[in-house]
């Protein structure tokens, strides 16, 4: 995960950081960042629709 985090960081990827997920899920391009147990995304709190 800190690779990751770095990573993101360098590129600037985490400048679209909007919402953190911990919810499962399918990987999406909103993802950001995936861990285990969690998922730094570039969605809106909000605007998922619920399955």
């Amino acid at each position: 995960m800190e690779q990751a985090l770095g990573k993101a960081m360098g590129t600037g990827k985490l400048f679209k950081l909007q919402s953190l997920r911990r919810d499962v899920h399918e990987l999406t391009d909103t993802g950001l960042v995936h861990g285990a147990d969690l998922c730094f995304s570039s969605e809106e709190i909000g605007t998922r629709v619920a399955a």
